[in-house]
């Protein structure tokens, strides 16, 4: 009786673990994981900050000052028919109240081996301000 109890709390500890490792999610699944590791990083002199995360591809922007600006980011993809990059996947933090530490975080799926670029703005009524760009990254 005491071997095929063993017998059977071993299997349940090794389904336990199975089913744990199979539900791992990947270290950046999330933009809390994003957030502690980021691929790429792009801040303006507006207070507005854009964050980028390959595994999973999430896209953080932040906007930390109230100055009536609103912070805008977009991932970029280069496109060979007009030969240039094109903002294709946009993410905002329209609040412009200078919420410091409350980033909106915007996720796409994006093929693997993608070449992108971050393009990070800041905006008030309609008027661009302070454009910057970042390195190319492959997803």
């Amino acid at each position: 009786m005491r071997r095929i109890l063993t017998r059977i709390m071993a299997a349940t500890a090794v389904a336990v673990t199975t089913g744990s490792l199979v539900n791992t999610a990947p270290a950046s699944a999330d933009p809390a994981s994003c957030f502690a590791a980021w691929d790429r990083h792009i801040a303006n002199a507006r207070s507005s900050e854009a964050a980028y995360c390959k595994d999973g591809e999430w896209l953080g922007v932040l906007d930390y000052r109230a100055d009536g600006y609103s912070a805008h980011a977009s991932v970029q993809l280069f496109h060979t028919g007009t030969g240039a990059w094109q903002d294709t996947y946009n993410c905002w933090d329209d609040t412009s109240r200078g919420n410091y530490g409350a980033w909106t975080w915007c996720n796409f799926e994006i093929g693997e081996g993608t070449l992108v670029r971050l393009h990070l703005w800041s905006q008030r009524n309609g008027a661009v301000s302070d454009e910057k760009f970042s390195s190319t990254i492959a997803t």
